[in-house]
Order: structure tokens, then sequence, then C-alpha cells
């Protein structure tokens, strides 16, 4: 049997936020909550066919010269640091932030190379 790896070069996107970071110009509503900017970024990386979204969620920290927020309870605490974190090529990476340059003013951005694997299935060869 024989199996093989097959690799692309990705980059990882973090945007880190409070949790209660809005989307500029929009107030919360009940029945709205992709006001909150953790959440429209992912739709909209979802809408731009990116290859991942997601949340990632600290239990103790500060975003930029924040106050110290942290977390004791099941309810969650609108100061908590949270990022999202998207992957993809840099060129859609980089297209992606052009696009919606009006919700990531201000919002710091790291980016990271990595490889992405997938192992093959099994070959049989007779």
């Amino acid at each position: 049997m024989e199996s093989t790896v097959r690799t692309s070069d990705l980059i990882i996107l973090k945007m880190y936020m409070k949790y209660g970071d809005r989307v500029p110009g929009r107030s919360l509503s009940l029945f709205n909550n992709s006001v909150l900017l953790h959440r429209a970024l992912i739709l909209r990386a979802q809408e731009a066919g990116l290859v991942s979204a997601m949340l990632g969620q600290s239990t103790y920290g500060f975003v930029q010269d924040g106050d110290m927020a942290y977390e004791l309870c099941e309810l969650i605490n609108p100061s908590r640091v949270v990022w999202v974190e998207l992957q993809d090529s840099e060129d859609n990476l980089q297209q992606f932030c052009i696009k919606n340059a009006e919700l990531l003013y201000e919002v710091p951005i790291y980016s990271q190379s990595i490889q992405s694997w997938v192992i093959e299935k099994f070959k049989t060869n007779k």
C-alpha cells in the first residue's frame, strides 16, 4: 500500500477585538446580532468563499490599551478578548481585507504562513 501527502501554502490571519465590538455605525438589535463585528467578519468570509473562518475566545486578557477582561461565569463579558481567524491564500485574504476595510480600521491583524497537509487515501499497487 502507498499513500501520499498533498500540501498547499496558506496564510492565517488573526484579528483581535472585544466580544462586544460592533460594526461601525450599526446598533445592536435582538433580531440582528450580525452587527457584532466578529459575526459580521465570519459571515462575510463565508460569503467570500474563504477556506475557513472561526472565532477564538480568551478567558483573560486585553486588546491594545483597553482594560483587562476576564470570565468568571458562563455569561459572556462584552469586553472579553476574542479573535477571528481566517485561512486562505495570501491574495484572497488581501482582497477580503480591502473589500471589508470599513470593518477593519484599528483592528490589530496578524498573519502567519502555514502549510496545509492532506493525506491521500491508500493506493494499492497490483
